[in-house]
C-alpha cells in the first residue's frame, strides 16, 4: 500500500508543477501581450513643441595668478649665496694651509 500512495503522491506533484509553469509562463508571454497599446507613447508628442530655456555658462580659468616676487626675497637669496661662497673660500683655504703644515 505503502507504493501506491508514492506513487499517487509522485505523480500528483508532477501534475501539480506542470500546471504551475503552465500558469506562469501564459502570465508571462500572453497576458502582457494583450493589453499594449500604441496610445500610451502619444502623451510624449505635446512637449515636443516647448523650447528649452537657453543657459549661461560660466567660463573656468585653469591658469594660476602670477606670483610677485619682492626684491627683500631676492636680496636675502643673493646674501645667502654670498656668505655661503665665502664660507668655502673660507674652508678651502684653512684646509690648504693644514695640508701644507703637515708636509712641513
Amino acid at each position: 500500500m505503502a507504493k501506491k500512495f508514492g506513487k499517487l503522491l509522485a505523480v500528483t506533484a508532477m501534475l501539480s508543477g506542470l500546471a504551475v509553469g503552465g500558469i506562469a509562463l501564459y502570465k508571462k508571454y500572453v497576458e502582457n501581450n494583450e493589453g499594449f497599446d500604441d496610445d500610451d507613447f502619444d502623451e510624449f508628442d505635446d512637449f515636443d513643441d516647448e523650447e528649452e530655456p537657453k543657459r549661461e555658462y560660466v567660463p573656468i580659468t585653469i591658469e594660476a595668478p602670477e606670483k610677485k616676487e619682492t626684491p627683500k626675497e631676492d636680496e636675502a637669496v643673493e646674501e645667502t649665496v654670498e656668505e655661503t661662497a665665502k664660507e668655502e673660500i673660507i674652508e678651502e683655504a684653512v684646509e690648504e694651509t693644514a695640508e701644507e703644515e703637515k708636509e712641513e
